[in-house]
């Protein structure tokens, strides 16, 4: 089955193809691609494999990081007694400190110094290792998977006729929590794409032919 794609280099999350010489099974041809593409994502993202962005080529850090970045924050007691909950999970002592969440070099406001905010001391790292059982560096987004769960990939038919089938692709998350999840890791780690050169790949692996 032949059809129409420019491969131009981008990176896409939605594509129209051209599909010639119409068939009944069209569809169900392109339904099969549908889970192809999904599948290959999935797997470049486990690979840790990103296209840009400020940490795409970054393991998780140790840096000490405000707790509140982790999970909901809860305290019980007071003093020196004061016990720190993020998410649930009771904090070890020497993990945890009221810290400043302002940077070396950022300017104070007017107001005086800025208020003390709990700060995680083993960073996004241990958090995963220590208090999650996730003992691996590599970044592969697979924090809970609610996030890659919901993530699928869609197709749209658009026109179909004796000569042709129009359709489009488009890659989607399946709820509005997994959406606001999508634009943060992908602006930091940019994964949520099909290249050109890949769509290609798999349009011939699906046994198409691509004009």
């Amino acid at each position: 089955m032949k059809v129409n794609f420019e491969a131009l280099g981008e990176l896409r999350d939605e594509v129209d193809l051209v599909i010639k010489g119409a068939k009944k099974d069209a569809i169900e041809d392109i339904e099969d691609l549908r889970y192809t593409i999904r599948g290959f994502v999935l797997d470049r993202v486990e690979k840790g494999m990103f296209a840009s962005g400020e940490f795409a080529e970054k393991d998780y850090s140790w840096k000490p990081i405000a707790a509140y970045k982790l999970g909901d924050v809860v305290f019980e007691g007071k003093g020196e007694e004061k016990d720190m909950y993020i998410s649930g999970k009771l904090i070890d002592k020497g993990d945890w400190k009221f810290g400043s969440p302002k940077k070396k070099g950022e300017k104070r406001k007017k107001s005086g110094l800025p208020k003390p905010v709990p700060v995680f001391n083993l960073g996004y790292e241990g958090w995963r290792r220590k208090y999650n059982g996730l003992n691996t560096s590599s970044v592969d987004l697979s924090f809970t998977g609610e996030m890659l769960e919901d993530f699928d990939v869609e197709v749209f038919a658009k026109g179909v006729n004796q000569y042709k089938t129009e359709v489009q692709i488009e890659l989607i998350m399946n709820n509005e929590f997994s959406i606001d999840k999508k634009n943060f890791t992908d602006a930091q780690r940019q994964w949520f794409y099909i290249s050109d050169e890949e769509l290609e790949m798999l349009l011939e692996e699906n046994g198409f032919e691509v004009k």
